[in-house]
């Protein structure tokens, strides 16, 4: 049997000039791993960018999944803690990932495509096809994860089996509260969304994503993998990205924005098939009598430019990152910036209702704020 894998579609993602990219992205991890003859396809989370996609972000995602239906295939599926599912095509299993993720009793986009007939979705629950078991656990918040996968009674099946799961993991994200050894024991192979840089360790495979979200270095190349007796993976074609971390201690900001001219104007001196992305990161303290706020970048160039500037008194700096997961990181950030502008408010709660996209829960808690 092949398998193939793609994760972290994020279809909805993007706006302006990067509107379309999730998709396309997706079109392309879908082409590959039909042209490499998989038996079936796994897509271990965020296929969605949010809880509750666009109608016109459904569209896209039913073109994507209609591209593996289009196939013929004799594979049938099992259930196993669920119904087995009638499959048309080459079948497409899939869990739920954070941005997937609604409160408990919600239907969550991956739960629709699976009524329709697009996915197999599995949560806490198994399918088996022909010899080869899958079993998937959508995520959940890192406050609890731990204690869940660890009194989790999931029990590997079929003469080979895969545990598909979607959270941060140590060492990949080493403040995560998750380990390896934390997971379900006695599966042959483990296969982790989530974490959007590819990452293969023994039996462990962290599948990446297939579009650019958070611009970072280890984001400038794409994949989608197959199994085969052993994991392959092979390149996806992605819009270029380029990374710029600019020093600024002891600076003046028009030496600095000098700096970044000449960077994108050599950017722009290569030939591309697609507009390419830049990320500007600037970190440490100007020179002396110079403020945050007399920094100003405008993007005067054909390019698609992400721009941050990190430096001494910004909010995200003065909270403490040690020991921080990624949910304590965010609740950290948003406390501070939430003190900055006077409101009053629990800054854990706030990020529990965008989280979960709870809005009026969201306006609820702004308005006793004020």
């Amino acid at each position: 049997m092949r398998i193939g894998f793609a994760s972290d579609l994020h279809l909805g993602f993007g706006s302006g000039r990067r509107k379309g990219d999730a998709c396309i992205q997706a079109k392309r991890a879908m082409e590959k791993l039909l042209s490499e003859d998989v038996d079936v396809i796994v897509l271990p989370g965020d296929v969605f960018d949010t809880p509750v996609p666009r109608p016109e972000v459904l569209r896209d995602a039913a073109y994507v999944f209609q591209m593996a239906a289009k196939k013929t295939s004799d594979l049938k599926l099992t259930g196993v803690g669920r119904d087995s599912p009638e499959t048309k095509g080459i079948p497409i299993i899939a869990i739920h990932g954070n941005h997937d993720r609604r409160v408990k009793g919600d239907v969550n986009p991956m739960q629709l495509m699976d009524i329709m007939g697009y996915i197999v979705y599995l949560h806490k629950t198994g399918v088996l096809a022909d010899d080869t078991g899958f079993f998937g656990v959508g995520a959940v918040p890192e406050s609890y994860s731990k204690k869940l996968f660890r009194d989790m009674s999931a029990k590997p099946f079929g003469d080979r089996s895969f545990f598909l799961f979607h959270q941060d993991t140590v060492p990949q994200i080493p403040h995560a509260s998750l380990k390896w050894s934390d997971l379900p024991q006695g599966f042959t192979y483990y296969v982790n969304g989530h974490i959007h840089a590819p990452l293969l360790q023994k039996n462990h495979l962290v599948v990446g994503s297939t579009v650019v979200t958070q611009m970072k270095p280890e984001e400038n190349e794409k994949y989608v993998w197959v199994w085969d007796q052993g994991f392959e993976k092979h390149l996806i074609q992605s819009r270029p990205l380029h990374y710029l971390q600019v020093d600024a201690n002891g600076r003046a900001p028009s030496e600095i924005l000098v700096e970044i001219d000449d960077a994108l104007q050599k950017v722009l001196t290569e030939k591309y098939d697609e507009t390419p992305m830049v990320r500007i990161k600037v970190t440490g303290k100007l020179k002396e009598g110079f403020k945050s706020s007399n920094f100003i970048f405008q993007n005067n160039h054909n390019l698609i430019v992400s721009f941050q500037k990190q430096l001494e008194g910004s909010a995200i700096s003065e909270v403490d990152l040690k020991g921080m997961n990624v949910d304590e990181l965010a609740v950290g950030v948003l406390k501070k910036m939430l003190g900055e502008r006077g409101l009053k408010m629990d800054a854990s709660k706030l990020y529990t209702y965008l989280l979960n996209g709870d809005e009026s829960a969201v306006w609820k808690l702004l308005g006793d704020s004020t």
